[in-house]
């Protein structure tokens, strides 16, 4: 390390007190600059960016306004939800999403589920703030909520491997 890298590390460890800068000099000896910037510098500056746009733009609820999450319990608990799904070539009603059949040919896929109502304008909405207002946190949140819903109700898709798309094939 240079004299000028090793100045740069020792005022960004003054910034710390003095336990914190023992023990991160402990770690930091014998470390590539690379592994440095990843373990020591990279986390906090990750840290203090997320302190600074919470503090600044608080998370609420895109539907509500109340603060802590993009999409708090109650509203999620309010979305419109799918009675039944659908045949993603016939747009009939299919069980568990599946295509049908004689709906299927070699490049099309075995399935679709949609747990949400796209057309409902609270889920349209939520969707549409979080692709214009570059929030990636909205989809993260639908994301597990999502999941906890295919794992509950749909128990075939929840015990494949997904690993791979095509283990979740349905054809013979």
């Amino acid at each position: 390390m240079s004299g000028e890298e090793s100045l740069k590390l020792d005022n960004f460890l003054t910034l710390r007190d003095p336990s914190t800068r023992r023990r991160m000099h402990s770690v930091s000896v014998g470390m590539t600059q690379n592994q440095m910037y990843q373990t020591l510098i990279k986390p906090f500056l990750t840290d203090a960016k997320t302190f600074v746009l919470d503090t600044l733009f608080p998370v609420q609820c895109l539907r509500c306004g109340i603060e802590g999450r993009f999409v708090c319990p109650r509203c999620l608990s309010e979305l419109g939800r799918l009675e039944f799904q659908h045949c993603i070539v016939c747009q009939k009603q299919s069980i568990g999403g599946f295509t049908h059949p004689g709906c299927l040919t070699p490049h099309c896929a075995d399935g679709l589920i949609s747990i949400l109502n796209y057309h409902d304008e609270s889920v349209a909405d939520i969707l549409i703030k979080g692709k214009y207002n570059f929030l990636p946190g909205v989809y993260e949140e639908l994301g597990r909520f999502l999941a906890r819903e295919i794992t509950a109700g749909y128990s075939h898709f929840a015990k494949a491997s997904w690993d791979k798309p095509s283990s979740v094939s349905c054809r013979p």
